[in-house]
């Protein structure tokens, strides 16, 4: 299973990566195609914060204030962005699921009884057997079907309301 999941996780990672990078060289070809691009700029930007959502976000505010619309400040919020990114999704997110916090402990075995604090039973004494459980008696239960066929929805719904 670990190789499974590492061999899964490589392929999201250079897919993350590779997204990212198509990202950056898009954004760089749009500048020099036409440099008054600043709306797509944006719109690839917004892009990028998605991918790296919450951090990159978060890394987009705080330089969106020095942010100005040429190829240098777009390629440093792209790698400000692309940072956060990475650390967030490839660094602390599998620390995290490792260290069992988001697993809940479903992965581990559960704890054994300590055996040694338990009183010795010797081999004259019989083991006391468990009492069988009484379930209590039905006393009222639905038929499935009724004489002509119908189920207990079926005869709910044709049946007519009671006035009370």
């Amino acid at each position: 299973m670990g190789f499974k999941r590492k061999f899964s996780g490589n392929i999201l990672k250079s897919f993350w990566v590779g997204l990212c990078l198509f990202i950056l060289q898009l954004g760089l070809i749009c500048h020099l195609t036409d440099p008054g691009f600043g709306s797509t700029q944006n719109d690839l930007l917004a892009f990028m914060g998605v991918l790296s959502f919450p951090s990159g976000a978060v890394m987009a505010v705080v330089f969106e204030p020095f942010f100005d619309y040429d190829p240098f400040s777009f390629t440093f919020l792209w790698f400000c962005t692309f940072v956060a990114g990475y650390v967030q999704w490839f660094v602390v997110i599998p620390e995290i699921r490792d260290s069992g916090i988001i697993s809940l402990g479903l992965s581990t075995k559960p704890a054994t009884e300590n055996r040694s604090n338990l009183p010795a039973t010797t081999s004259n004494e019989k083991p006391a057997r468990p009492r069988a459980r009484k379930f209590p008696r039905r006393t009222h239960l639905v038929r499935a079907f009724d004489k002509q066929g119908r189920t207990p929805l079926e005869r709910a719904l044709m049946t007519r309301p009671r006035r009370y």
